[in-house]
């Protein structure tokens, strides 16, 4: 970030993208199928994407240990392979990661968006 403007080697980039949450609820460490992964990448970037969104757990039932507070307690060795291939996927794929760690939508604060909603961006281009 440079003056409210997301750079990457100097560049402006502007996200344009799509929301892909999941394949199958709790892919990684889960049911994560790389050619799905791939696919969606691929497809996002011939309709002129350049980013998505993606929910690298969801209640933490599979993969990642979450309780209700929300503390993050540990990951499988499965959930780690599988983020490492669907960043790699990504990158090669030219696509920008909005990866979003979610707990039980239950839990919000008046005013708020839910608590559930923590997002970290992965800038995976380079030139």
């Amino acid at each position: 970030m440079e003056n409210a403007t997301l750079k990457v080697n100097g560049n402006a980039i502007f996200i344009n993208g799509a929301n892909t949450p999941w394949n199958n609820w709790n892919d990684f460490g889960g049911s994560y199928n790389s050619g799905w992964y791939d696919n969606e990448f691929s497809r996002i970037k011939n309709a002129g994407g350049n980013a998505t969104r993606i929910w690298i757990t969801c209640i933490g039932e599979v993969g990642i240990n979450i309780d209700s507070s929300g503390y993050v307690s540990g990951a499988t060795q499965a959930h780690w392979d599988n983020l490492a291939d669907m960043f790699q996927l990504a990158q090669k794929n030219q696509i920008y990661i909005l990866a979003c760690r979610g707990v039980h939508y239950s839990i919000f604060v008046p005013g708020l968006l839910p608590l559930s909603i923590i997002t970290v961006m992965f800038l995976l281009l380079s030139e």
